[in-house]
């Protein structure tokens, strides 16, 4: 920020103070208008399904009221006389079937909500209100429908709500049927059995205008959570498997929860019927609710957004003003970001911008005297360190190797001191490598080769070894050496130092764009803060000299992104990773 310019400052200061102060205020509106909105509909909620509860229950009542009218008009005595005495004649046995269908077809118009009745006598005559029940009506029917009702006195007996081919004028539609015993009221004795109907269209009526298509439904369930009354025709005779709500049904009072239904956040108000096999539901969609806030949201936001630009662009404006004759200098300026710092800016004046101009050019002058120098010294250290490294590698190791071949050739084993002999000549041939840099990875695993050869000829008894690159990678390039301190390391610090013999593995492949190799050793490893050090700049340890340049040096050459990772377990070993550009020798040339 203090890099920015005085325009920029301003309207960074300005601009979302402005925003900040709008999102409190549509956050706050929104949150206040959703609150208002959810509390008020669930208040009309609750009202709303006391009116559709009291109305269906009303319809119940009556359906009970009917049973009990139509017990009545059969215990009358003159309808009682002609129902319960012999039926010798045909006479009599159409007598007795017109006094018991007028009586239902009485009470089927004086209450209109029912939609079927009938009556089922002692000898298993079935009598009805509308000839279109009999359709499908059989024995068997009739056992099933009367075996709930034996023995169990004069009580009403709601049926299981379900879709019909018998007792039904339509069969698609669902029946919602009270069953009753007709009791002689002189002797107690059952005169029949009484199965009076609703329909679930009729339900229906009674709530469907108090619906909001894609905002709030309804449904009729019976306690054991089966929905027999809904608009939706997929949710009738279905099931309720959301355990808020099947908690809801086995209370006595009206409750009303938010819960997740099919996916979509609901506000759900239960309202358990007077008649206690059912229980009336209306599930009202938050996300629904949510419609007029969002719509406020959307006008408050669009309010904002344009005042905010309104006001950015005066404030752009004015500022532009008072920063137009930086304008200019802070262009050039900005080219320096992009390391450019060989640019002379223009002159703007002799006033304090052109003081500030003539100032920063001088400035540039010293930074790229500066770079130019910074460069130089670190061309000189990595030379330097190079060569250290080389005198590290030239004395111990070629000494004792000499001595190798000497105690060889004492001992008469002429082919094993001459491989040593092949080894260090070719090992020293492409380690000095004319003074090139950059070898292949080919020759550098050669190298390594000559290089383990003449380690394991020395100390057989503390190693063995593998070299497994792939063919594919030795065409790129490597700085010389990569690989010879590792292994040095590994050997020196890892293996030699346990009681028990290891073993060491060179490997190496293409990933992506990079080039990896490892050098895994079986040794004493490492503990964390020894891996730490390792690479750490500011450690001065000799045993670590060799790990930090080699990572310097592929730094150097193909950035800050490669170099090397150290994976150690203290008694387990040490994996030294080691990643590469993918460089060729043409475009090293280049």
């Amino acid at each position: 920020m203090k890099n920015w310019g005085i325009r920029e400052k301003f309207l960074t200061a300005v601009v979302p103070l402005i925003i900040c102060s709008y999102v409190i205020l549509v956050i706050s509106a929104n949150m206040i208008f959703y609150q208002d909105i959810i509390v008020r509909r669930q208040r009309e909620v609750k009202d709303e399904a006391a009116v559709v509860a009291a109305q269906i229950q009303k319809s119940f009542t009556n359906i009970s009221s009917c049973c009990k009218v139509i017990s009545r008009d059969l215990n009358y005595d003159e309808n009682f006389n002609i129902i319960t005495q012999n039926i010798d004649t045909p006479l009599a046995e159409y007598r007795k079937g017109l006094t018991i269908r007028s009586v239902l077809y009485d009470n089927a118009i004086f209450f209109p909500e029912v939609q079927a009745l009938a009556y089922i006598d002692y000898d298993r005559k079935i009598y009805v209100s509308d000839s279109r029940l009999l359709e499908n009506w059989n024995d068997e029917i009739c056992s099933e429908l009367i075996a709930p009702l034996n023995n169990i006195g004069n009580i009403d007996i709601w049926m299981k709500a379900d879709r019909r081919t018998y007792l039904t004028i339509d069969p698609n539609d669902i029946m919602i049927t009270l069953s009753k015993n007709i009791m002689n009221m002189t002797t107690g004795k059952q005169m029949g059995q009484l199965f009076v109907s609703i329909s679930e269209s009729k339900v229906r009526d009674f709530y469907s205008e108090f619906e909001i298509e894609g905002q709030s439904w309804y449904a009729l369930l019976e306690r054991d959570g089966t929905i027999i009354s809904a608009s939706e025709p997929s949710k009738r005779l279905t099931k309720i498997q959301n355990q808020d709500i099947l908690k809801m049904i086995a209370s006595e009072e009206i409750i009303q929860t938010q819960t997740n239904l099919e996916g979509i956040e609901t506000i759900v108000t239960g309202v358990p019927m007077q008649t206690e096999d059912f229980y009336l539901l209306n599930v009202t969609s938050i996300q629904a609710l949510k419609q007029p806030v969002n719509q406020l949201s959307f006008m408050l936001i669009l309010i904002c957004g344009l005042t905010i630009l309104i006001a950015t662009m005066l404030i752009g404006f004015f500022s532009n003003k008072i920063t137009r004759p930086l304008s200019k200098l802070v262009k050039e300026i900005s080219r320096v970001e992009n390391g450019n710092f060989k640019i002379d800016l223009p002159s703007v004046g002799n006033d304090e911008i052109g003081k500030l101009a003539t100032e920063f050019n001088y400035m540039l002058d010293r930074i790229n005297e500066l770079f130019h120098t910074l460069e130089t010294e670190q061309e000189q250290k990595e030379k330097l360190r190079f060569s250290l490294l080389q005198s590290q590698i030239k004395p111990h190791f070629f000494y004792n190797t000499l001595d190798m071949v000497y105690i060889l050739i004492n001992m008469h084993r002429t082919d094993e001191a001459e491989r040593a002999v092949k080894a260090l000549a070719d090992f020293y041939r492409i380690a000095l490598s004319s003074g090139r840099e950059l070898i292949t990875i080919g020759e550098e695993v050669e190298n390594i080769k000559n290089y383990l050869l003449l380690q394991y000829m020395r100390r057989y008894d503390i190693f063995s070894y593998k070299v497994e690159v792939d063919e594919s990678i030795k065409q790129y390039q490597i700085p010389k050496l990569t690989l010879q301190p590792l292994v040095e390391n590994a050997i020196y610090h890892g293996l030699r130092v346990q009681e028990k013999a290891g073993s060491l593995c060179v490997s190496g492949y293409s990933e992506g764009e990079k080039i990896i190799l490892k050098v895994s050793d079986t040794g004493a490893g490492m503990n964390v803060q020894q891996v730490q050090m390792a690479l750490r700049s500011s450690d001065q340890s000799k045993s670590h000299f060799g790990l930090r340049n080699v990572d310097e040096r592929i730094k150097l050459y193909f950035g800050k992104e490669y170099g090397l990772t150290i994976v150690s377990k203290e008694q387990e070993g040490t994996t030294v990773i080691v990643e590469l550009g993918k460089l060729e020798e043409n475009e090293q040339n280049e």
